[in-house]
């Protein structure tokens, strides 16, 4: 996938766990896709290999739900065999103003053929009733 390299350093000196391009802004929030090495960390909760491969602050433990843990396995496989569709799979959403990331958001691929696409959301333990899922949510679909 594009931005990860077997070194550590991603693409155009990005953190290793992160895509080195799109980017999404909001209001407070930055959206990151996730490389694969990324959702690996993310899935398995390993905070501070997450924070290390993509330069980001972990106040909290960031285990994904059962449901989130369940979808990031084929999600991971699928973005591997589809690197081209980098952006529709896992992205990581960071506070702009403290760098820390406070939630995953993601998409299960592009557009099926009515045009219909899978989203998924968790925000991270600490950081939940602040908006950050409708933040990241409206991001990720627009």
């Amino acid at each position: 996938m594009e931005g990860s390299r077997a070194d550590g350093a991603g693409a155009g000196g990005f953190p290793a766990g992160l895509a080195s391009t799109p980017t999404l802004r909001g209001p407070r929030l930055v959206l990151r896709p996730l490389t694969v090495v990324g959702i690996g960390a993310l899935r398995a909760g390993r905070c501070g290999e997450l924070a290390a491969l993509t330069g980001t602050r972990i106040t909290a433990g960031v285990y994904p739900p059962p449901l989130l843990d369940a979808a990031l396995g084929p999600i991971r496989d699928r973005s591997l065999a589809e690197s081209a569709a980098a952006g529709w799979w896992t992205w990581l959403a960071v506070e702009s103003a403290t760098g820390t990331a406070v939630a995953s958001a993601g998409l299960g691929g592009p557009p099926d053929a009515d045009g219909c696409v899978t989203f998924g959301q968790t925000t991270f333990a600490g950081h939940t009733g602040r908006g950050y899922a409708v933040e990241s949510g409206g991001l990720l679909l627009a």
